[in-house]
């Protein structure tokens, strides 16, 4: 009798110390699937910091019961103890498996690939966001794209060279909605005659921007801007060795 007794304790404290040391993430998926007397046996073997962080997280409806169950002590007989606690064990095991197992499927991993199939807003909006909840997501996607403002980040000479390449029409009216600064370094890489043009231009379509849609434009011209960069014809600085 004692020889059986030392052994089901034996088992009881090695399926208690496996889920003492089971990472806090299946842990947590654990409370959503086990029971509350489940949920309670894993909370009494966790230490302290661990254990108020599965209280935390587990549903309200769940919290009070394995409170109120902590509070008066669990009593039940060692053998079923046992077995709750292997089939504790059992399930946190699988949770792990199926947590290596498990395909990681995120759009922010391809975004660098799904990036031409986005319209411009589309890409300013998930950029905001991602400034906004992953500010180090955020700088290393947008070091790797090339937009239309990116004109401000070159040289004259690349200036000049990119000119040749865009359609005087097209630059004007990608040019409606542009800042100042880059309208500025656009004219002062072009002749004063051209420059004025340029500015008369731009006068005259501002009221047909609605029509022309600057930004799908200013769109074609980043493509123009990628395409002489992986050409080598232009430099963009970058911290990021791709672009996109």
């Amino acid at each position: 009798m004692e020889e059986e007794r030392g052994k089901l304790n034996e088992k009881l404290s090695m399926h208690l110390n496996a889920i003492s040391t089971a990472p806090l993430g299946p842990l947590l998926s654990f409370l959503y699937s086990g029971s509350p007397l489940q949920a309670a046996i894993m909370v009494a073997c966790l230490e302290p910091e661990k254990a108020s962080l599965a209280l935390a997280y587990m549903p309200e409806y769940m919290q009070r019961s394995v409170i109120t169950a902590l509070a008066h002590g669990i009593r039940v007989p060692a053998d079923v103890l046992e077995r709750i606690a292997a089939d504790a064990e059992e399930t946190l095991q699988q949770e792990q498996s199926d947590e290596i197992q498990r395909i990681s499927v995120s759009f922010m991993e391809d975004f660098q690939e799904l990036i031409p199939h986005l319209n411009r807003r589309t890409v300013k909006s998930i950029l905001e966001l991602l400034k906004k909840t992953e500010p180090e997501r955020y700088e290393e996607v947008h070091s790797s794209l090339v937009t239309f403002e990116d004109i401000m980040l070159l040289d004259d000479r690349d200036v000049q060279r990119l000119l040749k390449e865009v359609p005087f029409q097209q630059l004007a009216s990608a040019l409606i909605s542009a800042p100042e600064p880059l309208k500025e370094k656009i004219k002062r890489n072009m002749s004063k005659r051209m420059a004025a043009r340029l500015e008369e231009t731009i006068k005259t379509q501002d009221w047909m921007s609605s029509v022309t849609n600057p930004e799908k434009i200013q769109d074609r011209i980043a493509d123009t801007i990628l395409r002489l960069a992986k050409a080598e014809e232009i430099i963009i600085p970058r911290n990021s060795d791709s672009i996109v």
